[in-house]
């Protein structure tokens, strides 16, 4: 597929870490109340506030075992909670725990009821979240349009995964009215913000000239950028630009650094063509190439 998805390399990370679903945004909070601040300290201050910090504190606890046993039983109901009193964090982790099913049953709707919860209440990781679940089917029925109408409201926060999702909805027609200057204006949003596949796709967009005047040089910026993130797929297009002289000068050199990186992290064209480049002119793949 030519446009790479945030949305696909998302799921591949919930397949590498053992099925993590809606962790984005409770990191930082599983990292706020360590040491000295454990279960007896979070229990303290939940009988004298009785807010919803204290509970969410303390449903991190029990669920990581912060001085105290792993229980995530224990955990869902401290929780669920602070869940039902509005707090935002914890509804989505309460999603999460009912789509994993861990210390609750797994249940899909109610992974599904509590992500809308959060969603409407502005949050933009929440909302993006929730676009996967009607791309999915999750809980509910697949619905493109409802999961576009929930990129988009995660988009307008800023929110990197859900502004490069929608930029493809948005050049393919799936669930919006196809339109590629829409595309190119979120692939560079997410560009702009840092996001090295938004970086990519946004390359790509600048080289065919889809809803932006064509130009070599700024698909050539845009694929660097990418690739000094580590972005195999763009890593390989800097070594066919330094071939082609596409948006920049021709430099074998450089292009045998970037297919010898894009092929050390996977990319068998990338493997290919420098085994190709290295048959035709040897003296290039001895000594190493020049690091930029």
């Amino acid at each position: 597929m030519d446009i790479v998805i945030k949305r696909f390399v998302f799921l591949l990370f919930i397949l590498a870490v053992g099925g993590v679903w809606l962790f984005v945004g409770n990191i930082e909070a599983e990292e706020q109340k360590t040491g000295s601040e454990n279960a007896e300290y979070w229990h303290k201050k939940l009988k004298e506030k009785g807010d919803t910090e204290s509970l969410v504190q303390l449903g991190w606890v029990y669920y990581r075992g912060d001085g105290v046993l792993s229980d995530k039983v224990k955990s869902y109901s401290y929780f669920i909670r602070a869940a039902r009193k509005g707090n935002v964090e914890a509804q989505k982790k309460i999603s999460n725990m009912y789509y994993l099913g861990e210390g609750v049953g797994k249940d899909e709707k109610k992974s599904l009821y509590w992500a809308e919860k959060s969603a409407l209440l502005g949050d933009a990781d929440a909302q993006y979240n929730l676009g996967l679940m009607y791309d999915d089917g999750t809980g509910t029925e697949k619905s493109a349009a409802l999961a576009a109408k929930w990129y988009e409201k995660a988009s307008k926060q800023g929110h990197v995964l859900a502004q490069n999702t929608l930029a493809w909805k948005y050049s393919k027609g799936i669930g919006v009215k196809e339109d590629s200057v829409k595309a190119a204006f979120w692939y560079a949003k997410s560009a702009e913000n840092g996001d090295p596949f938004g970086q990519y796709n946004l390359g790509r967009v600048f080289l065919k000239g889809d809803g932006v005047e064509q130009d070599e040089q700024q698909a050539f910026y845009w694929w660097e950028k990418s690739a000094l993130q580590g972005f195999v797929l763009a890593e390989s297009r800097l070594g066919f630009c330094y071939v082609k002289g596409v948006g920049v000068v021709p430099d074998l050199y450089q292009a045998v650094y970037w297919w010898s990186k894009a092929s050390e992290g996977g990319s068998a064209i990338a493997k290919r063509n420098l085994e190709l480049l290295c048959q035709q002119n040897a003296k290039l793949c001895v000594p190493p190439p020049i690091v930029p």
